[in-house]
């Protein structure tokens, strides 16, 4: 019974060292951010010539909502001109997202695929520093297995239209914001 206690605590002590030891590197690699600790981020949201007006307007509807969801208060960039001093000094940080690339790939007779490449970074309004960075390249697959041909044809045409932006948008941005640190955004 005494060994066991003495497993049990080494065991508690190397979950707890290692909790912490996550969060003295959090710290570490994002020290401008915790220092700053924004609070109020404006979310802007663009995307090249080649990128469908629709996904843009599908990002800047979700993102502000997953952030929102992290404890942030968000402001509309809506009602802002971006030219404005009042609109940057009235937010802590501004969160771009910019969506690098966006292709799809209806062609193929077992598959479709689309790929989104995509880079969030939130910059700070005091000190214009990058406070916290994620770039990443998001694949969705639809395999045409089994099935009649008609609902095949149906959702071949569904997904070639890409009306599926907002479903998207908000995945990949929950994606995007697990790598978020944890402690900062706990404390909001």
């Amino acid at each position: 019974m005494m060994q066991f206690k003495t497993i049990l605590t080494a065991a508690v002590a190397v979950v707890v060292l290692a909790a912490c030891s996550s969060t003295a590197t959090d710290k570490q690699k994002y020290a401008q951010l915790y220092q700053e600790a924004p609070q109020k981020i404006m979310v802007v949201v663009h995307g090249g010539a080649a990128v469908p007006a629709e996904l843009i307007k599908a990002f800047a509807k979700e993102v502000p909502e997953v952030v929102a969801d992290h404890g942030f208060e968000v402001v509309d960039v809506t009602q802002r001109q971006l030219t404005e001093v009042p609109a940057l000094t009235d937010v802590d940080a501004v969160l771009y997202v910019d969506i690098q690339r966006w292709s799809k790939d209806s062609s193929a007779i077992l598959a479709a695929e689309s790929v989104l490449e995509l880079e969030f970074k939130l910059v700070s309004a005091k000190s214009e520093q990058n406070l916290w960075r994620h770039q990443d390249t998001h694949t969705k697959t639809h395999l045409y297995l089994g099935g009649d041909a008609v609902s095949e044809l149906i959702h071949r045409a569904f997904f070639a239209a890409s009306t599926a932006y907002e479903n998207r948008a908000s995945a990949v941005t929950k994606k995007v914001f697990s790598d978020f640190p944890e402690v900062l955004a706990a404390n909001h």
